[in-house]
């Protein structure tokens, strides 16, 4: 029997949305080559762009923001042959983004443990202590991509966790950022 867990700031999914891009792959295929997650997020983010005055700058934060969260599905994909899903979704007022993957349960359990800290910790102060974190460990992986997100665009992150039968958990990631955000940005740049 699958039992589900919400963490993070998990929002409903918009349901009004002006544009939603679905796109399906096999983690293999974007690990053997990895470029490729920076393909797609180019082109999803060149698509979306066209709904901002400065479409050079929302591509690259839309970039951005969605080959994170598509590297981290990528990544975390216990079984790289099993298909993986990215949704966009643009209501003119928010920007969605929903991964979907399944992954082992430590995985899973390290993915709770870091959106709560995410979401209950001092932005700033979390993403020095990770800094430190990883100067000190000399590890490959910084652990600061989805607290940059948080960070840098003040983006909601949350997760529900499905745990299958078969011990492994399915993970549907959904970040949510306002437009404004991006919006503001540009004007930073």
């Amino acid at each position: 029997m699958s039992q589900v867990q919400l963490v993070g700031e998990w929002q409903s999914r918009i349901d009004d949305s002006i544009t939603e891009l679905k796109m399906r792959f096999v983690p293999l295929d974007l690990v053997a080559h990895w470029k490729r997650c920076g393909m797609v997020a180019d082109f999803l983010a060149h698509f979306l762009a066209y709904n901002f005055e400065e479409t050079s700058e929302a591509t690259n934060i839309v970039s951005t923001v969605l080959n994170e969260v598509l590297e981290n599905a990528v990544k975390f994909s216990c079984d790289k042959h099993t298909k993986i899903s990215l949704t966009l979704r643009h209501t003119g007022d928010f920007l969605e983004i929903e991964t979907t993957n399944v992954s082992t349960m430590n995985d899973a359990q390290s993915l709770v443990q870091k959106l709560t800290r995410i979401n209950n910790e001092d932005i700033e102060d979390l993403f020095v202590q990770q800094l430190e974190y990883t100067a000190a460990t000399d590890s490959s992986a910084s652990g600061l991509g989805l607290i940059s997100l948080k960070k840098d665009y003040n983006a909601s992150l949350g997760a529900k966790l499905i745990t299958l039968d078969n011990g492994k958990c399915e993970i549907v990631f959904r970040l949510l950022m306002a437009t404004d955000e991006i919006e503001k940005r540009i004007g930073d740049a």
